[in-house]
């Protein structure tokens, strides 16, 4: 059985939407795995695709008020399932929460399917949070939705995110964002590890900061990006690796080592102070660079096969 118990009645359990006001709630479908989106207990879609209405339509709408810490939350073994790119002008989500209110402590987000939302993950002022053993499948982007797999950012401190799988990101992975104008909008102290990234093409760094520039300083601090495999990724701009952003607080550097990145174009670790980002024992198999070689990492263990 998976979804409801036995007395409620059986099989997956499919809603429309959920808008959730307060914390300490467990979302557990209990079964489900892999890309296989009817093995999970629960099942978030939409009523029809494409979507229409409003830009910011959800699947899932986590909304989070002035009044309310919204902690201590679990979501596990739920398929939330978008539309994919079937209407450009309407962006959707997987999980989002509010950008500007209140904080979240505490919670959960384990074995999940994501699929084909403009971004799959959207998580601002979370701390002390637990991102595992989820699968986060085809996000898009277009003119009118920004799209990145996942997305982090506003203070959001001591995340683990783990032996996570990202397949056919668009624009960017792992995406972390500050706010305009306010230079310390760091996000500290992150493990980010045993994760698998493949496919797709990324700009800002299959992890990385999405904004940059004086007006967003330290948007990530001490970050360890360590035992992570990247493949068959195509980069451009910030490159397929690790993105830093601007930095000008070098005793929080960031440490990325133990990845692996095969087939991949452009993995290079940047940042506007190289050191701000600590990298070595990587490893590189039949990886492209573009532009100089001087962008090629120059780490003990690795293997050159090409750049161009």
């Amino acid at each position: 059985d998976s979804g409801w118990d036995t007395p409620y009645g059986d099989g997956q359990a499919v809603w429309n939407n959920w808008t959730i006001d307060r914390g300490y709630y467990v979302f557990d479908g209990v079964t489900g795995s892999g890309l296989n989106g009817s093995s999970y207990g629960f099942h978030l879609k939409p009523t029809i695709c494409p979507l229409s209405g409003t830009s910011g339509e959800n699947s899932l709408s986590f909304f989070r008020y002035n009044t309310t810490s919204d902690s201590g939350m679990e979501f596990r073994h739920i398929f939330f399932e978008g539309c994919g790119n079937t209407n450009p002008n309407v962006c959707s989500y997987g999980i989002k929460s509010n950008a500007a209110l209140a904080e979240n402590f505490d919670s959960i987000i384990s074995n999940n399917l994501f699929y084909g939302h403009a971004v799959n993950l959207v998580l601002y002022h979370w701390r002390n949070t637990l991102v595992e053993h989820n699968i986060f499948d085809s996000n898009w982007s277009g003119s009118v939705c920004h799209g990145e797999q996942t997305t982090f950012g506003y203070f959001s401190n001591n995340i683990t995110y783990r032996y996570n799988i990202h397949r056919n990101s668009a624009v960017g992975g792992l995406a972390v964002h500050g706010t305009s104008g306010v230079n310390d909008v760091s996000n500290s102290n992150w493990k980010v590890y045993g994760n698998i990234f493949y496919g797709g093409r990324v700009a800002l760094g299959v992890i990385g900061v999405a904004d940059s520039g004086p007006t967003h300083r330290d948007v990530i601090k001490n970050w360890e990006v360590y035992n992570n495999t990247v493949y068959n990724v195509v980069g451009g701009g910030f490159g397929a690796g690790f993105s830093h952003g601007e930095c000008t607080d070098t005793a929080y550097a960031s440490k990325v080592y133990n990845n692996v990145f095969v087939n991949t174009t452009h993995p290079i670790f940047t940042s506007t102070n190289q050191s701000c980002v600590i990298h070595d024992y990587n490893s590189f198999y039949d990886c492209t660079w573009l532009g100089s070689s001087s962008l090629i990492p120059q780490e003990l263990n690795i293997i050159f096969n090409s750049w161009g």
